[in-house]
């Protein structure tokens, strides 16, 4: 395995975590692909607090969007 593709875990992330942090990751990116987000575009994500949510407000920023975090409780911001 390239040594490009290794990272170090954090103390406070252990295996299962880890683990699950690609598939929040690719669940966001393919539900904005599938919308179609484009530059200029304004994106509401809800339940941006949690795993995928939270990827996708990065990556919908990325894109180039105006987008809106929906949490369900202020503490959740």
């Amino acid at each position: 395995m390239p040594v490009v593709e290794l990272t170090v875990l954090l103390k406070q992330v252990n295996f299962i975590q880890a683990a699950a942090l690609p598939v929040a990751g690719v669940a966001a990116l393919l539900t904005l692909r599938r919308a179609q987000v484009r530059p200029g575009h304004q994106v509401a994500v809800n339940g941006a607090s949690g795993g995928v949510g939270r990827f996708a407000i990065q990556l919908a920023h990325l894109a180039g969007t105006e987008v809106y975090a929906l949490v369900g409780t202020p503490a959740g911001a």
